[in-house]
């Protein structure tokens, strides 16, 4: 076998080594129970996996551009991009989705093997890695591939793609730059953005920077016109590359200025730094990373790249066979670096203008790629350091050392402390002291070590589920939703109070109501905000009423069966659903479906996906924190009725404990050591539906400990939210006492203004929609991109009103001719209507997709026409 063979196959296979036996401390499935499918990779990701089989092998390729899996319906270019166009993707065809858990480790070791076969590609390819110290290449990829970033992000592999297409994109720069062909960087640079856009665009940031990095420390560009050509070529190639992928990238775009589903935030330059510089060098050090360094921001960037990659960044700077020029280029580098982490503009530049909601730094890998790249050119070139060097070296490590004793982390022990400096100190000697023969079989044996010291230590401290239980929690997912999955002629939505995760109707395939995705529609969140449903972040949950289960045409409620030992006597390979939704509406009818371990429970009325509605339905206008008023004005407007759907009520008796009333419905707790209870007491006088507004401030988290019960009892509900809930709290209880109580642990003050009791008139809201469905579209087809059918107008319905959230992509026809759309209640698409008999079709096609497909067309002509004539 040849060096090359040799060099190639160990970057490639190293960093899987290593995962693999720190999987198997860990205990990660298959070599243990725990699944690596954690955090978003469970909550998210898993889901979309089982989508992108369901398209491929279904055949259902309406869904590629649209889909009512997500939430209430919304556009998938976004996550196509997003998550599901990585060819390592195609192995989750080769399984069931209960099975995915065999799929998932394979999937994440070939990205790290990946990772560190380009890496060497880059080494070998641009720096003669096979000429001169070849064992050092192996060594170098595989930190690249096993950086801080990667092991503790590990749960969103879908960043890794943009990581083993960056040593291949600057191979391109660097080729263009020495005015070669451009051909290689279009390819590159086009695929980079192609499978990955966001971990691409970061990419783009980069060759901006690097591009700078490789004129200043080049000898032979000190040309100011053979600069700005250089450039100039570069720039067009660039250019040329994102034109290649238009087709996927200018209706992503277009997406994401209306459905950013993350933590919004403003782009303000302020001067103010949001982190201390001096606490990354924490990150430096071995483990540097727990369970709190994720969810919440800003953090600490991810750099960690061995204690090698350390020492060598370090020597950089003091190498003599380093040129100046070199070292102040790699200074600029780092110091744009150090101002983007610290700076919390110049970081939402690398997160296209928004802090991430979760995972902070997420450039924080070109970082890590930096330093591991100025630690092989420095090292490659030297075979023991001068005792100058080695004192610098020694000094500098201890000055790192001394900062960051003098901070205090919860992801740093005082064991990784030592561990990080002794490897430190270790690996100086090895490349100082002359009686050492063997210095690189060492540090290559001590780096393995390191590095699967730290994903192991790493990976222990994030929660992860279970591999056999969430192969029990598909198999129950399908057993429920398989009988009751609408045919393409009649369209409704599920609903369930229970979840593995909210893209459960991605896992299963079927038009629900919950999702969790970076590219949720922000309308649909605030629409699910606004009539007291969970929506937070890039999320929703469905809790429902009588009126929103017609408007959004929820025909079923899945509910799951109690798991009693007498029935499970073992459940450790069962996952045990718990319920998150009251509602005794549905529940206590007799159910129309049972599986083993769940029931299916039919909604009373529901409307179709159109129906006829009058001029004030389209107006009205929906408010935050205001469930009750909101759907009042909904029933108002479309029965045209002064009556109340929701009427509030007082509660007959407030009862507190352990809590004072500074002000008109204010509370705070009076004895710290105890918890405190605010009670209502009702008791109902009908038959009808209560329920309850809980008002934002009332939302559980780890500082704001609250609970919220009834009747004694646990309220099973979703318990976090980011706008006022509502939920259902009787049913069918007239002279039945209902105690409403919170319960409260922190020292919080309380203002409970927004909690509101009501009650519902069924009578009403049932004449109304059966009114509605009279006007209703009556389907002859539909898919996730089309609905077909026809209408009859006998009333004063003016528009249709739909429950598909607006989009300029969709077209709608009314006998054949195109109508204009409108947004309704700042969410819902709508379109006029007259009376009489009409077909209406409705289509999908993704804003700008038509154009970018145009400019990707000539993109790729023009290129290939280039190569062709030899242009490039």
């Amino acid at each position: 076998m040849t060096t090359k063979k040799k060099v190639y196959l160990a970057s490639f296979i190293a960093p899987m080594l290593i995962m693999f036996v720190a999987w198997a401390i860990d205990g990660f499935f298959p070599f243990g129970t725990k699944s690596l499918m954690a955090v978003d990779f469970n909550a998210q990701y898993i889901g979309l996996y089982a989508y992108f089989k369901h398209l491929f092998l279904n055949g259902d390729w309406s869904s590629f551009f649209y889909s009512f899996s997500k939430s209430i319906g919304g556009g998938m270019l976004g996550i196509w991009g997003f998550n599901l166009l990585s060819p390592f993707n195609l192995l989750f065809l080769l399984t069931s989705e209960e099975n995915f858990q065999w799929v998932v480790p394979i999937v994440i070791a070939l990205r790290y093997g990946a990772m560190g076969l380009t890496m060497a590609h880059f080494l070998v390819k641009r720096y003669d890695g096979l000429k001169n110290k070849a064992y050092l290449v192996p060594i170098v990829a595989t930190i690249y591939a096993l950086n801080g970033f990667n092991v503790s992000y590990q749960m969103n592999p879908i960043f890794y793609d943009g990581m083993i297409m960056l040593p291949l994109v600057l191979i391109g720069v660097e080729q263009v730059l020495d005015n070669k062909s451009p051909r290689g960087y279009i390819g590159m640079l086009a695929l980079s953005l192609f499978v990955q856009f966001y971990m691409g665009y970061m990419t783009c940031i980069f060759v901006v920077i690097y591009a700078l990095f490789y004129i200043i420390r080049s000898e032979n560009l000190r040309n100011k016109k053979v600069i700005l050509t250089r450039l100039g070529k570069l720039a067009a190639a660039s250019i040329l590359a994102v034109g290649i992928v238009s087709a996927v990238l200018l209706p992503i775009l277009i997406s994401l200025v209306s459905t950013k589903g993350g933590l919004q935030s403003t782009l303000r330059f302020d001067w103010k730094l949001q982190i201390n510089p001096f606490e990354i060098l924490a990150k430096l050090f071995l483990g540097a990373f727990d369970n709190t360094s994720w969810p919440a921001g800003p953090n600490l960037p991810n750099i960690y790249v061995a204690s090698f990659g350390l020492l060598g960044t370090l020597y950089y700077f003091i190498s003599s066979k380093i040129s100046k020029w070199s070292k102040i280029a790699a200074s600029f580098v780092l110091v744009v670096f150090l101002i983007s982490c610290a700076h919390e503009f110049t970081s939402k530049l690398w997160h296209m203008g928004q802090n991430p909601a979760g995972f902070f730094y997420r450039f924080s890998w070109i970082i890590a790629f930096f330093l591991v790249y100025l630690a092989y050119l420095s090292l490659r070139e030297v075979e023991k350091f001068t005792k100058r060097e080695a004192s610098f070296l020694l000094i500098s490590g201890a000055v790192i050392f001394s900062i960051v004793q003098l901070q205090q982390h919860s992801f740093l022990t005082v064991w990784q402390r030592l561990a990080t400096i002794l490897i430190f100190v270790v690996l100086l000697g090895a490349l100082f002291y002359p009686k050492v023969k063997r210095a690189w079989m060492i540090i290559a044996a001590l780096t393995v070590v390191e590095l699967t010291a730290n994903a192991a230590l790493v990976q222990s401290r994030v929660g992860y589920t279970d591999a056999y239980k969430y192969h029990d929690a598909v198999l129950q997912l399908k057993d429920a939703i398989n009988p009751i999955r609408p045919d393409h002629s009649d369209f409704y939505r599920i609903n369930k109070s229970f979840n593995l995760s909210k893209n459960d109707p991605f896992m299963v395939d079927y038009p629900g109501l919950s999702i969790f995705s970076s590219n949720l529609e922000n309308s649909t969140r605030d629409l699910f905000d606004r009539l007291g449903n969970n929506g937070i972040n890039a999320t929703t949950y469905y809790q429902g009423t009588p009126l929103q289960d017609a408007l959004f045409s929820v025909k079923y409620l899945v509910t799951p069966k109690p798991v009693l030992k007498e029935d499970y006597p073992d459940t450790s390979k069962l996952y045990v659903f718990g319920n998150m939704v009251t509602r005794k509406d549905i529940t206590t009818k007799e159910p129309v479906y049972e599986a083993a371990r769940t029931k299916t429970f039919e909604t009373d009325l529901i409307l179709p996906i159109a129906y006829g509605v009058n001029d004030a339905t389209v107006n009205v206008k929906l408010e935050n924190h205001q469930p009750i008023q909101n759907q009042n004005k909904i029933v108002q407007a479309m029965g045209a009725t002064s009556d109340y759907y929701l009427a509030i009520l007082a509660a007959n008796e407030l009862k507190l404990d352990n809590m004072e009333s500074s002000k008109p419905e204010t509370y705070k707790r009076i004895d710290s050591s105890k918890p405190g209870t605010i009670t209502y007491h009702l008791l109902p006088q009908s038959a009808e539906d209560y329920w309850v507004s809980i008002p934002q401030k009332l939302s559980h988290t780890d500082k704001n400990k609250v609970r919220i019960l009834l009747n004694g009892k646990n309220y099973e509900f979703q318990d976090k939210f980011q706008q006022t809930q509502f939920i259902q709290i009787a049913h069918n209880s007239a002279g039945q006492p209902v105690d409403l109580t919170i319960e409260i642990e922190t020292d919080n003050e309380y203002d409970l203004s927004g909690l509101r009791l009501a009650r519902s008139n069924g009578a009403l809201v049932n004449r109304i929609i059966q009114e509605r469905q009279l006007q209703g579209i009556k389907l002859s087809h539909w898919d996730n991109r089309s609905f077909k059918g026809t209408v009859n107008i006998t009333d004063d319905s003016t528009w249709m009103m739909t429950s598909i959230p607006f989009e300029k992509g969709w077209t709608v026809k009314v006998d054949g001719k195109v109508v204009e759309t409108a947004r309704v209640w700042d969410s819902l698409l709508a379109y006029k209507i007259t009376p009489g008999e009409h077909t209406v079709e409705m289509s999908y096609l993704p804003d700008g997709f038509v154009l970018g497909f145009i400019i990707s067309t000539v993109s790729i002509a023009l290129y290939g026409f280039a190569i062709y004539k030899k242009w490039i």
